[in-house]
């Protein structure tokens, strides 16, 4: 099942501002599924993990972009650096936007490569993993909070209750303990009571 992201109206909107629009990120972020969900219908995927496809744009890059019609997706660019002089040339053939994506990993032979050859034709975006928003599907922009869901053993946090100094604090050196029970008291929660809220509040969100 496919999960909508929310870098996709970015690629849309970068695709009408570039030649050439560049995703880079970790392995298994998703990369690759996007492009061909978001982008199947109108490009071509060309994926360089693919030995036969490696050969060709390693051998002779004019002839492998030969056997391709713009627009093209091609997946694992950083494994053949030297493409990148090739593509400057081939996009230049041409004012229009759009015509070229490629994705890979963001190494420095790749971004070095990009900068020195595609100066003024490229846009890159970085991805990273699914988001907790993306995960339960919910819609909007910015920082995502989790709202703290009912559940009868959930930390109770009190009223103003300060996350931020919590987190980067962690438990107050002068800590006060309860006297009927010897626990910490209510305002001094750790941050692993914390963790523990906010995992819960999360994965209720997701059921």
């Amino acid at each position: 099942m496919y999960i909508p992201r929310e870098n996709e109206a970015a690629i849309d909107r970068m695709l009408t501002q570039g030649k050439v629009v560049l995703v880079t990120g970790a392995r298994q972020v998703g990369k690759t599924t996007v492009l061909r969900q978001r982008l199947s219908s109108s490009f071509d995927y060309v994926p360089l993990e693919n030995p036969r496809y490696y050969a060709t744009a390693r051998e002779d890059a004019l002839l492998f972009f030969d056997n391709y019609s713009l627009s093209l997706i091609i997946d694992e660019v950083q494994r053949i650096s030297k493409l990148f002089g090739t593509v400057k040339f081939i996009v230049d053939q041409s004012d229009r936007r759009g015509q070229l994506v490629l994705a890979g990993l963001q190494t420095y032979h790749l971004m070095k490569g990009m900068s020195e050859s595609l100066a003024g034709r490229i846009r890159s975006l970085e991805m990273a993993g699914l988001s907790l928003r993306e995960l339960i599907g919910t819609s909007g922009s910015g920082a995502y909070v989790p709202s703290m869901l009912e559940r009868t053993n959930a930390p109770t946090l009190r009223e103003n209750f300060d996350l931020w100094v919590a987190s980067t604090t962690g438990p107050c050196r002068n800590s006060r303990t309860s006297r009927r029970t010897g626990k910490p008291s209510g305002r001094d929660m750790s941050m692993r009571t914390l963790n523990e809220a906010f995992v819960t509040s999360s994965m209720s969100a997701m059921r």
